[in-house]
């Protein structure tokens, strides 16, 4: 009877002492240690990466350093996640409805930051930092362009000047607010800073990125918009290869207004003879707008080309009429070369020139 007792007492105390091991060797809740801490997660769509602060036994703050869930419903889970954990002290908490993978990977991330789990999903490699894409050059114009984004198509306006991209808005756009949009912006302002397409998509919205991305492609690929007269920025499709865009403009002022167009005919004016003295003004359209030239002629020579109107680029078109305005002067003809870099506003200008020295002969 003694040695049953004895046994039943053995089996009891063996039965306590599993039991005892199967509690964690840490707490999900409360009382932890303090330090700042990563934890990687799996999510609805990838990887969740979570940086957690502890302070005084308790987490402060969680903050998300990789996320790709989608956008409005799944990224909004990992946050109302996040906040229920700071609030319960607890890695076990109710997953948020409608994102339930995402609430499950956020809890994962957060326990494997504080040592609880371990990671399902291994760490990525620290990536060696990348170099910034290499500039590119591109054709002067304004273009348009559009692409499907997560939410509906967004769609821009690129401007470029001088071979560099000064400007892109955003004509159209519906992606989230805070999250997609967000990430479009700084898509186009990575465009401009490195002079490329090549640039990396946003973390947490890589559909809107490569959407921007691609509606700038589609832009600059594509033959450029002729502009209204409503918006801000002037431009015009092709000046070089439509100069009578405008005959109601020029009609009144040279009836035979089509010198430009026939260069061929013209190959090389006469070194100033023949023209007739006087002083003539000469029209053209610049990439901004109207640029006028006047050229003075005294004694069948070409003695002064001044600017008598002129709206281009400060400092680049404005640069490049002055200097073919000299040239003009300088070798006694109007067949002269092109600025490199403005070359719009250059072709305008000898367009002008040519006008004038068309109503001397």
């Amino acid at each position: 009877m003694k040695k049953k007792l004895a046994l039943a007492l053995v089996v009891a105390l063996t039965i306590g002492v599993f039991a005892g091991c199967t509690k964690p060797a840490e707490e999900t809740s409360g009382n932890f240690t303090d330090g700042e801490y990563e934890g990687v997660g799996e999510g609805f769509k990838g990887d969740i990466k979570v940086s957690v602060k502890v302070e005084n036994g308790k987490i402060t703050n969680i903050g998300i350093l990789e996320i790709d869930e989608t956008p409005g419903i799944g990224d909004e889970g990992v946050k109302e996640t996040i906040k229920k954990i700071i609030e319960a002290q607890s890695t076990e908490v109710d997953t948020h409805s409608g994102a339930t993978i995402s609430s499950n990977g956020t809890m994962e991330a957060v326990a494997v930051a504080l040592g609880l789990k371990e990671a399902k999903v291994a760490e990525k490699p620290v990536e060696d930092a990348k170099a910034d894409p290499e500039p590119m050059t591109f054709v002067d114009g304004i273009y348009e362009g559009s692409a499907k984004g997560f939410k509906s198509d967004i769609k821009v306006k690129v401007i470029v000047e001088g071979t560099k991209i000064t400007r892109i808005d955003t004509l159209e756009i519906g992606e989230t607010e805070g999250i997609g949009d967000d990430a479009s912006k700084e898509i186009i302002d990575n465009v401009i800073k490195f002079q490329s397409t090549e640039v990396d998509a946003k973390s947490g919205a890589t559909v809107s990125s490569n959407a921007t991305i691609e509606a700038i492609l589609n832009a600059l690929n594509s033959e450029p918009v002729k502009e209204t007269a409503e918006e801000q920025v002037k431009s015009e499709e092709k000046p070089a290869e439509k100069p009578v865009d405008k005959p109601a403009e020029k009609s009144a002022e040279k009836p035979a207004d089509k010198p430009a167009e026939k260069p061929a005919e013209k190959p090389a004016e006469p070194a100033a003879s023949g023209y007739k003295d006087g002083t003539y003004v000469g029209k053209s359209e610049g990439f901004y707008g109207d640029i006028e030239i006047k050229v003075t002629i005294k004694d069948g020579k070409i003695t002064a080309a001044t600017i008598n109107k002129m709206d281009e680029t400060e400092g680049v078109g404005d640069v490049a009429v002055k200097k073919i305005a000299e040239q003009v002067v300088a070798k006694q003809t109007g067949d002269v070369d092109v600025v490199s870099g403005a070359t719009i506003s250059s072709e305008g200008a000898i367009k002008a020139v040519k006008d004038a020295l068309g109503q001397a002969k």
